[in-house]
């Protein structure tokens, strides 16, 4: 039987890891909804600005408030594309979700291994819960580099 030590230490490792991707999620969330925002009303009010009837005298200040805007716009989006705020939230997310599923797996397995043996889990399955949850952290990097390449890839291919 594993010591509980074990188990704790793999409990232990797994809640940090959902906290980091959990606070990297809400991070990226929080820009990506922020960005879009602001994207969305700037490039709304240009059009109206645009479209608006203004005196002969007044319109030289639209133009120039709708320039302002369409910049705003314009800016939002690059950053929105160069960061990928929103893919790696959902990747975050999904990660926060396979490290939840995998505690509860883990959590249950636990139980069921107290209720049956009091020594607690059998090595061989915490051995393969941990092997589940360097898995889920190596895939994790795996879609961080790729994403790291792509985006390095789309920066060279911009100044070529």
């Amino acid at each position: 039987m594993a010591e509980h030590g074990s188990f704790d230490n793999l409990l232990n490792q797994i809640d940090g890891q959902i906290g980091r991707f959990n606070e990297k999620r809400r991070s990226n969330k929080t820009k990506y909804f922020w960005l879009a925002i602001v994207q969305i009303f700037s490039g709304v009010s240009a059009t109206l600005v645009l479209g608006w009837s203004v005196s002969p005298e007044n319109m030289q200040c639209a133009k120039n408030v709708a320039l302002v805007l369409t910049s705003i716009t314009t800016f939002c989006t690059l950053l929105l594309a160069h960061f990928q705020f929103k893919d790696h939230y959902v990747s975050f997310t999904w990660v926060v979700s396979q490290l939840r599923q995998l505690r509860s797996a883990l959590v249950f397995q636990q139980q069921l291994a107290l209720e049956n043996q009091p020594a607690g889990l059998n090595q061989e399955v915490l051995i393969a819960l941990h092997a589940k949850f360097s898995a889920i952290l190596s895939e994790s990097n795996t879609d961080w580099k790729t994403r790291m390449k792509q985006a390095l890839a789309d920066t060279e291919k911009g100044n070529s």
